[in-house]
């Protein structure tokens, strides 16, 4: 592993994400490939697989924090899947703008917070009145 190649930290590694994949690897970027499957879709195409529970946004922190110390990671990134919140959490320790606010993804699972957060933005149905 050299310090001067850049890497992408990924998750999932599923089919779905292939030509996400194909795309990163094709601007000479290396992916560190993240799955909660051993045998993901898209293993053999990893320049590090990691096989850890994507979701567990403290296992994820501590995976980014080993490899960390050892290769350039410059960016994390999902695409097609619901694990947004691991990324945000790595992107928000990378310094990165560019993806996922850390805010935005630990309030996307309560329906209340996420709607007074719009309201900032754009009015909420009327539903939201009713109780």
């Amino acid at each position: 592993m050299n310090k001067k190649d850049k890497y992408i930290f990924f998750m999932p590694a599923g089919e779905m994400q292939a030509t996400t994949v194909q795309f990163i690897k094709s601007n000479d970027f290396k992916i560190i490939l993240c799955d909660g499957d051993s045998q993901a879709f898209l293993k053999d195409q990893a320049d590090i697989f990691l096989n850890f529970d994507i979701f567990d946004v403290n296992e994820c922190e501590n995976q980014f924090n080993k490899l960390s110390q050892n290769i350039n990671i410059v960016s994390a990134y999902t695409s097609s899947a619901d694990c947004h919140k691991s990324i945000a959490h790595i992107a928000n320790k990378i310094g990165s703008k560019l993806t996922w606010n850390k805010y935005i993804s630990d309030i996307c699972g309560d329906k209340h917070q996420t709607r007074n957060f719009l309201s900032i933005i754009c009015q909420q149905p009327l539903s939201i009145l009713v109780s």
